[in-house]
């Protein structure tokens, strides 16, 4: 264990290392909702694009299912065992979405004609 003039290293220490954690999360974290929202545009495509906010709906119900899940979980295992769960669906997430992804480029006549008429 520690002794008694250890306690202020030990706390700057897990001060230094949550802090650290909190910035790797938030860099991972944030291109995700946008790669999510284009991934489910392009799934639905053009003539469904009106479902997109029921996808965002279920979304939010499943982050509070998954949150309410984490919460009766954590005591019983533990935040280790919580955080290795996490990253290991952070790396299914982006699995899925690198094999589901599929992005159809549309290109209109008329875009290409103006474009070859500036072009000549």
């Amino acid at each position: 264990m520690y002794q008694h003039d250890d306690e202020p290293n030990l706390k700057l220490s897990t001060q230094s290392a949550i802090i650290s954690l909190t910035l790797v999360n938030a860099f991972f974290s944030r291109p995700i909702s946008p790669i999510y929202d284009r991934h489910v545009l392009s799934y639905l495509g053009p003539s469904r694009k009106e479902e997109y906010g029921m996808q965002r709906v279920y979304g939010a119900y499943g982050w509070g299912a998954g949150a309410l899940l984490c919460s009766q979980l954590l005591e019983p295992l533990g935040w280790v065992v919580i955080a290795a769960i996490y990253m290991a669906l952070q790396v299914l997430f982006c699995v899925v979405v690198k094999r589901t992804a599929s992005v159809e480029v549309v290109v209109e006549e008329r875009a290409v004609k103006e474009l070859l008429h500036l072009s000549s």
